[in-house]
């Protein structure tokens, strides 16, 4: 047990394989096996992000501990292991999962701006909560703001292409989603983009939204600083003309 303990405790997934077969040698050689008291191994596994050995507990131990499929699934799409994530889909039944998918999707695009490197990966997470189900507005709002905030002083001359690739990822995003959110949603992403001098989006919005209750002059006078004639074109056009 103590030597089950130290494994879990000090495990590293870059030395899995090792470390699984010694596991498995414990488990084979233990006549008792409720001597190995495999519920707190479980739940040092979920705390050390032991996804392997969590795998290996389900694959080989299910007939007397079982693992938290929904808890591994989080953990995995928090830690950008989509094998792992994937894994879970693949081997529980979907429709006994109780995955919030709204928080998953916060999850996702609050990682994208934190771990640019990993964006591929999340991704999909947030592709797999769009073809699930409906995201709540409320989360939708959140993930989306999480998405738009850019930390530091934003020049908008010098975006790279990070930034062009999340406004382009919103834009997808909201595309059939924009019809839940309500009046006062919309206003705080449009505010939001303005502030973050995302103007493609702004004008996104403008086109996609009928009915507006934004400051006009702020958007004027922020849009003509910024030197951005195309929305200064399309605010006389639906707010001046």
């Amino acid at each position: 047990m103590d030597l089950l303990k130290y494994i879990t405790k000090y495990y590293t997934a870059r030395y899995y394989v090792v470390i699984l077969k010694t596991v498995s040698v414990i488990w084979k050689s233990a006549k008792d096996k409720r001597e190995l008291k495999m519920e707190e191994i479980v739940t040092m596994a979920y705390e050390g992000k032991c996804f392997e050995l969590l795998v290996w507990i389900h694959l080989s131990c299910k007939l007397h501990i079982s693992i938290d499929a929904e808890k591994v699934f989080l953990l995995a799409c928090q830690e950008c292991r989509m094998d792992v994530a994937e894994w879970v889909l693949q081997n529980f039944d979907q429709t006994s999962l109780k995955i919030d998918e709204g928080k998953v999707f916060i999850i996702a695009c609050e990682k994208i701006c934190n771990k640019p490197k990993a964006t591929p990966q999340f991704v999909r997470v947030i592709d797999w909560t769009r073809e699930v189900s409906q995201i709540n507005p409320s989360d939708l709002k959140s993930g989306v703001l999480k998405l738009i905030n850019h930390e530091g002083d934003v020049t908008w001359k010098i975006r790279d292409d990070f930034m062009d690739f999340k406004m382009n990822l919103v834009i997808d995003i909201l595309g059939n989603n924009l019809i839940f959110l309500s009046t006062d949603d919309i206003e705080e992403i449009m505010n939001k983009s303005l502030e973050q001098k995302y103007y493609d989006l702004v004008n996104w919005l403008m086109v996609n939204k009928s009915s507006w209750s934004f400051d006009k002059q702020n958007f004027l006078n922020k849009a003509c600083a910024d030197g951005e004639i195309k929305t200064l074109k399309m605010l006389k056009k639906n707010f001046i003309a």
